[in-house]
């Protein structure tokens, strides 16, 4: 028992138990439904709870990490171009570095301290990397996907004047700036409020 509470009194074993779980944590939140990076990541936090009941901390840098984690899920979540990550680094570094009360002349290694923020970076530039990945397939989805494709007129369209085409099995309402023939091939140009935009493939 002593050997167990020896290993979690260790500064860096807290540290990186608390990174791990804000880690885990931050992965759930990014991508919902990624359910084991979650329960590891509450693991580590209950963890690092423990060790660090086991040692002087100082609550400032605990808040400062804490912040910083905040700031990383929301970079994650709204466009800032970096800005959120920059000042989200720097409460890390802070936070990282405050962590342990230094009148016991007790703190985190500074090689895992740039270790560890060199790898939260890229972390969330990759988090941010898949939300905008999402973002696009999504756009790229329903009546969006259609631009592009090929179809057949049901019916007559006269110009600005809405009709019915076929695109892949499927009927749409469509409109055109041109009149276009039933039976004439149509290519989707455009969507706007589910209606397609056609217009002849040779134009």
């Amino acid at each position: 028992m002593e050997a167990i509470q020896a290993f979690f009194a260790n500064p860096d074993v807290a540290y990186l138990l608390l990174i791990l779980g804000y880690l885990g944590i931050l992965f759930e939140v990014a991508t919902p439904g990624a359910t084991f990076p979650g329960v590891v990541g509450t693991i580590s936090l209950l963890l690092a709870i423990y060790s660090l009941s086991l040692l002087p901390i100082n609550l400032t840098g605990l808040i400062l990490l804490t912040i910083a984690f905040i700031l990383f899920i929301l970079e994650v979540k709204v466009t800032s171009y970096g800005i959120l990550t920059f000042l989200g680094l720097l409460s890390y570094i802070f936070g990282s570095l405050y962590l342990f009360d230094n009148e016991v002349n007790m703190s985190v290694s500074p090689a895992l301290i740039i270790i560890s923020s060199i790898i939260l970076a890229a972390f969330t530039v990759f988090l941010l990397y898949l939300g905008l990945k999402a973002q696009k397939n999504r756009k790229a989805t329903g009546a969006n996907a259609l631009i592009g494709r090929e179809g057949i007129a049901l019916q007559d369209i006269f110009p600005n004047t809405k009709g019915d085409v076929k695109i892949e099995g499927e009927h749409w309402r469509a409109i055109s700036n041109e009149f276009i023939k039933e039976g004439e091939t149509i290519i989707v140009k455009d969507v706007k409020d589910l209606t397609l935009i056609v217009e002849r493939p040779n134009k």
